[in-house]
């Protein structure tokens, strides 16, 4: 502690369990996981084998000549024998007369993330806790060569925008008639949208954006519990396949800032493990937004909540007014929308009627 040191514990496995907290799947910190693997990984590092000379047996006759050995690989090329450490590096090591190793990489690429979908719905159906979807997920996307890698976005997730965007439409939440633009400057795209209600008031009307992963998952699912969970996954799982997921909100009815804060900030707090200074971080936030239309958040007034792996930010009438930095806050952000208390459940609905089946 502090540099000086008070013990050890002398216990056989206890070492490399201790290990085990910080790098299994399980890890405490994921972010040193991450670190590790971003820092070394791919350092083209090689730790030379070590060269063993062949031991003969004593000569029998001491005037027999000297036994000459040659290596068995004398007259054959040299082949580097160093193992592969990432799918990019192993498409590189074929023989280039005969493919083509930039389609190699692209069809790894689109693999991974056809079994990332299938891993978040075969164990979100089985009932696997989400932390360990999460690491599924984030296990393949780890190896995915990223677009800084490559210098231009990978063309499987091209392909897949490109999909979903072909089947985007502008949606009109049914209760307060608002009108939800299909995609988002920053390459969201709208996955549904419903209602806030209070007793008979509609409060503000609501709208889903997320990656096309995320709508993807739900292409060959049928509506219900199972399409949720996965979508819930999908959205709230940041990596480099779904960076952030958001919420756009359109308010209906006249509220003061301290209010529609308060509701959003009791939203959270059940879903979010972290310190309560985020929540409340996050209501002042939203309360200060408020402040510059006169402390009423007015019809029409639009607030957005952007959720990545860093924590929330929040807008309100296209004005940035800060983020939460807070691991966990995105997640349970997207929770208050997509878990099984949902604020509203017609956004649920709505994202299943929109994308459930819809082949992608």
């Amino acid at each position: 502690v502090d540099g000086v040191s008070q013990g050890q514990v002398a216990c056989d496995g206890i070492g490399s369990a201790l290990v085990d907290v910080f790098t299994d799947n399980d890890a405490v910190s994921q972010q040193l996981v991450d670190s590790c693997l971003g820092t070394w990984c791919g350092s083209g590092l090689v730790i030379e084998p070590v060269s063993v000379q062949p031991t003969l047996p004593p000569a029998a006759n001491q005037d027999l000549e000297p036994i000459s050995v040659e290596p068995a690989t004398a007259g054959l090329p040299e082949v580097d024998d160093t193992p592969p450490s990432t799918p990019m590096q192993a498409a590189s090591m074929l023989d280039k007369s005969n493919f083509d190793t930039k389609d190699i990489a692209t069809r790894i690429l689109e693999l991974e993330t056809e079994i990332a979908a299938e891993i978040i719905r075969v164990k979100t159906k089985q009932g696997t806790p989400t932390s360990d979807v999460l690491n599924s997920q984030e296990s393949l996307a780890g190896e995915s060569p990223s677009s800084s890698d490559t210098g231009t976005n990978t063309p499987a997730i091209d392909e897949k925008a490109a999909a979903v965007e072909s089947k985007a439409k502008s949606l009109k939440e049914k209760a307060t008639g608002v009108s939800f633009d299909p995609k988002l400057e920053d390459g969201l795209f709208l996955v549904g949208a419903g209602v806030r209600k209070k007793a008979i008031i509609n409060v503000y009307a609501v709208a889903m954006y997320s990656s096309p992963t995320a709508i993807a998952s739900l292409g060959s699912m049928k509506k219900g519990k199972d399409a949720q969970s996965t979508l819930r996954d999908s959205s709230r799982t940041f990596n480099s396949l779904t960076r952030k997921t958001s919420f756009v909100l359109e308010m209906t009815f006249k509220a003061d800032g301290k209010t529609i804060a308060e509701a959003i900030a009791d939203g959270v707090k059940p879903r979010h493990s972290g310190s309560a200074a985020a929540v409340t971080e996050l209501e002042n936030l939203i309360v200060e937004g408020v402040k510059s239309k006169g402390g009423q958040a007015t019809k029409g007034t639009i607030f957005r909540f952007d959720c990545d792996a860093e924590g929330v930010s929040v807008s309100v009438d296209g004005n940035i007014q800060g983020k939460v930095a807070s691991e966990g806050m995105g997640s349970a952000l997207v929770d208050v929308f997509m878990d099984d208390k949902a604020v509203s459940p017609q956004l649920v609905d709505s994202c299943m009627e929109t994308w459930c089946g819809s082949g992608l």
